[in-house]
Parts: C-alpha cells; structure tokens; sequence
C-alpha cells in the first residue's frame, strides 16, 4: 500500500521543493496535483509562489497569485509578501499594484 496523495503530502512536496529552490519541479507537482484530485491550498499555493519569488521568477509568483484568486483559495499576507518581493526589484509598479489588492484583503491576515 503506498501514499495517498492529500493536500498534507502535497504541501510536504511543495515545502520540499521550496528548501531545494527547485521552483520548476514545485509548478509541475502543483500543476499535477489535479490530476490526482488533490486541490492545493494557501499553504500549498505559498509554497509554491516563495520557490518562484526566491529564484527571481517574478511572472511565475504574479501568476500564482492570480491563479489563487481563479481557484476561490484566499491568498495570506504570506502570498502577498513573495509577489511584492519578487516584483520589488525588477517591476515596482507592479509593485504598486500588489500592494493595492492587499488593502482590499487587509481585514482577514494583513501584513
């Protein structure tokens, strides 16, 4: 009897991922993931973005981020911090942007 995959074993694996700054194997086992019927969550998705965000993969963790949204999984103050540290050096104003959405999700786990 092997493992069953569960959001517990996913987020192990992303976590894995994350510690081996190996951001290409974290968007393919999240991407996978649905396959094997296991939704990611923030935790999950967290993961995954701060693979992206510490390898200079701006794009990835912006869209990330935007895929949360599309998937109905609130994003943390955590998801927001590795858009803006991704963007911060590279695209500001995008930045900004961030930033902004941030204030609408204030109330829940603001920075």
């Amino acid at each position: 009897m092997g493992l069953l995959p569960n959001v517990i074993t996913l987020s192990s694996v992303l976590s894995a991922c994350q510690t081996a700054q190996r951001w290409r194997l974290a968007l393919a086992v999240q991407q996978m993931s649905s396959a094997a019927k296991v939704l990611p969550n923030v935790i999950c998705y967290n993961s995954t973005c701060t693979s992206c965000e510490q390898t200079g993969r701006w794009w990835m963790t912006v869209g990330l981020l935007r895929q949360m949204s599309l998937e109905r999984v609130t994003a943390s103050s955590l998801s927001y911090n590795s858009a803006i540290a991704a963007c911060e050096q590279v695209k500001w104003e995008l930045t900004l942007v961030i930033l902004d959405c941030l204030e609408h999700f204030r109330g829940a786990d603001a920075l």
